[in-house]
């Protein structure tokens, strides 16, 4: 029975100091290290490595997946880091210059302190050695705790038994209660009085309604990006939200690298709903636009360009979609009738004096009928110069542009951005109706410039940040 007891014995023992202690060499390994870094505009020339001379260690190497320009990211690189050895992180750019394009830089965590920064200027390396602890675990016992087979036991008891009990108890009772009731019977039985009033059948308020969810319309349109990249396609990314809306998921990209000088076509949606607004953006991270050579970006909405860029855009150019139902006509759809409606039926007014008998017939004649025009008037009142007259809804420069060369009625369904003066010289008509949104300029040029023969009329719409010796937003000129 004792040799069976010490073998369970020394087997627990042995399970206990292993899963105490770990492997004979890395010791513990549950420590978690991260890397925090934010790429520069050329993250394909960066990775990583974490080694160690330890057989019980597996080198590492990263990044685990591709990194885009100028973004943030927070790599696990391994959550099984071991404490008794010492390892060796190493930070790698092939070209050589580091993170230093626009500002990129990394930084280790481990168990959530920071234990190392890198402002990025390092050249084509940079190391970090991550060394065991300065003051080092207790080490294992060189030899098993010696234990004593047999109990033991003193060969007689301490004392001897008492073998007549004693007299009187240890201690007597007392005379009175340890403490007096904290409070005097009541004389008579508490109780409560029946309800005023019989229980409601029903709740006394009916319970809210299920909030609606917003109704999306018609969403079966497709919007697809077309691509041509310059030199430099790792600076170019794009973005696609919906304004104002619950009922689409926003996108950014591009989901994998571009290539330089490539095309690529890419669905960005076939959910486009009607009578919903989005927003597309491409930016290009160093300011230039497409410049080197020059490529562009263009728009199809259900196989219809609406949208292209291929010059020097800066930082960021956008474009606002419209999927919208087709707009209400301005003008009447049928042609006014050639009589007027029928002429009440009016009796005869009553005479002071009552008449012996009503007369048969009234007394008073109805005026002849209403001259009437049997055709419309050719324009509107106010378009003078005008033989037809067009309309319009835009919402971007160009649009606005194209629209005021003619006799128009234009509708401002979005916030303009003007890069460039607009001239009206022609002899024309325009009804512009802002709706309360904008149009605004970049504060180094007058908005408009128009003739004095041109008719023009503003609504609701708000003119800023032109800028002009006379005033920054409109001048006319002498057309003579």
């Amino acid at each position: 029975m004792l040799s069976s007891t010490f073998l369970r014995f020394v087997l627990v023992l042995c399970c206990f100091l292993k899963s105490c202690l770990g492997d004979d060499e890395c010791g513990v390994c549950d420590s978690t290290l991260i890397l925090h870094i934010t790429t520069d505009g050329y993250p394909s020339e960066n990775s990583y490595s974490l080694t160690s001379s330890a057989s019980c260690f597996t080198d590492i190497y990263g990044p685990s997946s591709s990194w885009y320009s100028y973004s943030t990211y927070s790599e696990v690189i391994t959550d099984a880091l071991c404490r008794s050895i010492e390892m060796v992180f190493t930070f790698q750019d092939s070209y050589g210059d580091g993170l230093s394009d626009s500002g990129g830089y990394f930084s280790l965590e481990l168990d959530n302190v920071t234990v190392f920064e890198s402002d990025g200027w390092f050249g084509s390396s940079e190391t970090f050695t991550l060394s065991p602890p300065t003051i080092q675990p207790t080490p294992k016992p060189t030899s098993l705790p010696t234990i004593s087979l047999a109990p033991s036991v003193s060969p007689v008891p301490s004392s001897l038994p008492t073998f007549v009990p004693t007299s009187e108890p240890s201690s007597l009772p007392t005379g009175a209660p340890s403490s007096s009731p904290s409070a005097a019977p009541s004389p008579l039985p508490s109780f409560t009085f029946p309800p005023t009033e019989a229980p409601s059948e029903a709740p006394s308020e009916a319970p809210s309604p299920v909030p609606t969810p917003e109704d999306c319309g018609i969403c079966n349109s497709t919007l697809v990006m077309h691509v041509l990249t310059d030199w430099y396609a790792s600076e170019s990314s794009y973005s696609l939200e919906g304004i104002d809306t619950a009922c689409f998921d926003d996108i950014y990209g591009p989901s994998g690298s571009w290539s330089d000088l490539s095309t690529y076509s890419i669905v960005l949606s076939e959910t486009i709903c009607r009578d919903k607004i989005y927003e597309f953006t491409f930016y290009d991270y160093y300011g230039d636009g497409f410049c080197c050579p020059t490529g562009y970006v263009s728009l199809t909405l259900d196989n219809e360009t609406v949208f292209r860029v291929d010059d020097n855009f800066g930082y960021s150019t956008r474009y606002v979609i419209m999927e919208a139902t087709p707009e209400p006509t301005h003008f009447p759809t049928l042609p006014p009738t050639g009589f007027p409606t029928p002429l009440p039926t009016i009796t005869s007014l009553p005479t002071i004096v009552p008449t012996p008998a009503p007369t048969p017939v009234p007394t008073i004649v109805p005026t002849p009928q209403p001259s009437i025009s049997l055709e419309p008037t050719p324009v509107p009142t106010g378009f003078g110069y005008c033989g037809s007259i067009d309309s319009s809804t835009v919402y971007s420069a160009s649009q606005l542009e194209n629209a005021l060369t003619r006799c128009i009625v234009i509708n401002v369904i979005w916030n303009i951005y003007l890069y460039s003066p607009l001239s009206l010289t022609e002899t024309y008509s325009v009804y512009l109706f802002g709706n309360g949104y904008e149009i605004e300029g970049d504060d180094s040029f007058r908005l408009f410039t128009i003739s004095d023969s041109i008719d023009i009329f503003f609504k609701n719409i708000t003119l800023t940040s032109g800028f002009g010796d006379n005033g920054g937003t409109i001048s006319v000129t002498n057309s003579e």
